[in-house]
């Protein structure tokens, strides 16, 4: 609860430091990325022109321990954010 009350406090205080002071320390993310046609609602929640498609992500991050700590659906304009990816082989 205190946690809490400090994100409340400062927005932008970083997710996976707040991950860290529960004791769960994410070490691997995984995302699954699908680029489609936006819903109308979705459209007209992220003010797009027409035939502009969304990306759907879907990431989960993971503690050493392989326990998923973080769940997230994402969607974003494909017209405004690059996405940038790097693993190694």
């Amino acid at each position: 609860e205190k946690n809490l009350e400090k994100v409340k406090q400062n927005p932008t205080l970083s997710l996976y430091q707040t991950l860290e002071s529960f004791g769960r320390k994410p070490i691997s993310c995984e995302e699954i990325l699908i680029v489609d046609s936006p819903t109308h609602e979705e459209s007209d929640l992220l003010k797009m022109p027409e035939n502009v498609p969304v990306a759907r992500i879907t990431r989960k991050t993971f503690d050493a321990s392989s326990k998923l700590v973080e769940y997230c659906l994402l969607t974003s304009r494909t017209d405004l954010y690059q996405f940038v990816y790097r693993f190694t082989l």
